[in-house]
């Protein structure tokens, strides 16, 4: 009579590295989302604590795409994964509703 072996080490193992590299990812994005307000209080020039970061688009559990708004300005920063990742401005550093707007020619 052969004895069956018993799944549950393996299980075990395969539990604790999937736990593992979820804990990663989590340290990851808190790392992007501290590099991202860094980035945008500077860009903006506009402390931290007074900005508004608006997720914009997403791929897996990762945010790639943010809206910022702080001191009457706005901007739109890509995460460029390039390396360890870091954000990149795509547009902005405007005054809200600026973006887009026209200029009128002068008057003649």
């Amino acid at each position: 009579m052969t004895r069956a072996r018993s799944s549950s080490p393996y299980l075990a193992l395969l539990t604790l590295c999937a736990l593992a590299l979820t804990g990663c990812m989590g340290h990851h994005n808190d790392r992007l989302y501290a590099d991202l307000q860094n980035r945008a209080s500077f860009d903006l020039q506009c402390p931290a604590d007074q900005l508004e970061l608006h997720e914009l688009s997403r791929s897996g559990r990762l945010a790639n795409s943010y809206g910022v708004v702080g001191c009457g300005k706005q901007a739109t920063y890509v995460l460029n994964m390039t390396g360890r990742g870091t954000w990149v401005m795509n547009s902005g550093g405007e005054t809200p509703g600026a973006m887009g707007a026209q200029t009128q020619p002068p008057p003649q």
